[in-house]
């Protein structure tokens, strides 16, 4: 028979006392250091807003895919509307809704329009082309107009745009999609396993890390020490790691495959026209001026193969799903 609370043991019942406690005292600690970063995080934006007048960044934290776009941001030139996408020249609004062709451009900052003024990103150019030039696009039956919304996110990787696609995309119910992913991809940091598993798992916590004010500023008041630390910490890539950096890219390879084909794969299924578009690629150079597109001179010729590479696995799944590529 299971023994009764008063037939337990001094020692047990000294034992059971302790695990309550050292329950309430964790469960204390962690309500506590959560609203001193709330607070904290807070009292910055705070401080900011009130020396600038502005709202700190253009992101937001969010529960599917770690960080979107602020809504209603009217703050220029990153002009936003009610569901966060960045603003396009027409409004289609008061049109009735089965002679609006939809289209949602999906990406990182090449889309969005990162350092483009207000409707100077691609998307924008396209609605107006498409709407008001002698162009005339081939439309389904009873569609007059094509709406085209901007729902690039600045950094987003192919894992980011998977998780928007399928918790906020997908709802919108369009008529195409325009996927052009990849460049953020190529960075080991944003495919590091800790990256994923906080994006995947706690959202919140991937926007704390790499958005909040509170992270800003100790990055800031940091930034000499890890410089110096930096700087005496950079040696010569070894034979060992030259081979886990190839390997880590080859990991990186698949993961954009694989989000990619996901995302496919999902708007086939709900009978969407899915688009592939290779993002750009330019030479980097700083000096604008001098720049020619018969004489380009890329400065990073590992960051053109892996662009090769990335394109290429675009290629290779429009071709395997008979859809477009741009």
């Amino acid at each position: 028979m299971p023994q009764s609370k008063d037939n337990l043991t001094p020692k047990k019942k000294l034992a059971g006392k302790n695990f309550k406690r050292y329950v309430l005292y964790t469960f204390m600690s962690l309500s506590l250091t959560i609203l001193f970063l709330v607070s904290f995080e807070g009292g910055l934006r705070l401080y900011s807003f009130i020396k600038t007048g502005k709202n700190v960044g253009i992101h937001r934290p969010s529960l599917c895919c770690g960080y979107r776009v602020k809504a209603n941001n009217d703050t220029p030139p990153y002009l936003t509307d009610d569901h966060g996408f960045r603003k396009t020249p027409l409004t289609f609004q008061t049109k009735p809704p089965e002679t609006v062709y939809k289209i949602v451009t999906m990406g990182d900052s090449i889309t969005f329009g990162g350092p483009n003024a207000n409707l100077l990103h691609y998307p924008a150019y396209l609605e107006y082309i498409l709407n008001t030039t002698s162009i005339k696009p081939k439309l389904p039956d009873g569609k007059l107009f094509v709406d085209v919304i901007n729902a690039g996110v600045i950094s987003y990787t192919s894992l980011h745009l998977l998780k928007y696609l399928q918790h906020v995309i997908i709802d919108l119910n369009p008529d195409m999609v325009i996927i052009s992913i990849g460049a953020n991809d190529q960075t080991f940091n944003l495919n590091s396993p800790a990256s994923s598993f906080f994006l995947n798992n706690v959202p919140l916590l991937y926007w704390y890390f790499n958005f909040s004010a509170t992270v800003t500023f100790l990055r800031k008041a940091l930034a000499p020490l890890t410089s110096e630390i930096m700087k005496h910490s950079r040696k010569p890539l070894s034979n060992m790691n030259n081979h886990v950096a190839r390997v880590s890219q080859t990991f990186a390879y698949t993961k954009y495959e694989n989000n990619l084909r996901s995302a496919v794969t999902l708007l086939k299924e709900r009978e969407i026209l899915p688009v592939l578009m290779p993002w750009p690629q330019t030479p980097g150079t700083d000096k604008a001026n001098e720049f020619q597109f018969e004489k380009m001179s890329f400065k990073n010729d590992l960051k053109v193969k892996q662009y090769l590479v990335y394109a290429g696995i675009m290629k290779k799944i429009a071709e395997d799903f008979d859809i477009p590529l741009v």
